[in-house]
């Protein structure tokens, strides 16, 4: 006979359900050891980030984090470990099995004491989307005070290209900056001739279409 958990409603369910429950939620669903090695990973593993539950399960969550957010996930479990029942919520991002990486924003509960389950829960929502526009929005607040607050030219390239790293390679990149009573667009091979005008202002996208960087 299949073995049957009751609910707090009292509604019993079996552990084909529980199964069908947990892969049927759009959120990863973890669990794990105090070190971070995954136990238990849902099938949402593999429809968000291309990885078959069984071949997660023994490995270490670490291995699929960003080599920028490890040591922030390392210290979001051991914080969590440390907490017990208390829910701590941080981003990070996953590689997927294609080599791009997501954003994820997870939420960690420890319940290393509880016998029948002795792990970390952790379920995360990809919000790629989400924190790429959130980035946008900053990238284009951070060069709007760059315009208004700072007057020598070699200053201001350098504060958009800044905050252009943020969400470009914008090392291979330029800054064009545009004369809107001429037409007259700022490239590399004119410097000396923008130094000697004075009425300039930067063409900045609403939206950045070049893909995020990843390192």
């Amino acid at each position: 006979m299949a073995q049957r958990i009751v609910s707090d409603p009292g509604i019993a369910l079996g552990t084909a359900q529980l199964t069908y429950l947990l892969d049927s939620t759009r959120e990863i669903i973890a669990v794990l050891s105090a070190d971070g090695t995954l136990q238990f990973a849902n099938s949402t593993f593999q429809t968000g980030l291309g990885y078959r539950p069984d071949e997660l399960v023994g490995r270490s969550l670490h291995a699929l984090v960003h080599s920028s957010d490890v040591g922030a996930v390392h210290t979001h479990l051991k914080q969590v470990a440390a907490e017990h029942g208390s829910p701590l919520t941080s981003r990070c991002r996953f590689r997927s099995r294609d080599g791009s990486w997501r954003w994820f924003e997870i939420t960690c509960r420890s319940r290393l004491r509880d016998p029948t389950i002795e792990g970390i829960l952790l379920h995360g929502l990809d919000v790629t989307d989400l924190h790429r526009m959130e980035s946008e929005r900053q990238v284009i607040s951070d060069i709007v005070h760059a315009l208004n607050q700072t007057a020598n030219l070699d200053q201001l390239l350098n504060r958009i290209h800044v905050a252009l790293k943020r969400i470009l390679s914008a090392e291979n990149c330029f800054v064009a900056l545009h004369k809107t009573s001429s037409n007259f667009r700022f490239s590399p091979t004119n410097t000396t001739r923008l130094r000697r005008r004075k009425k300039w202002t930067a063409a900045v996208p609403p939206t950045f279409s070049a893909p995020e960087k990843q390192s």
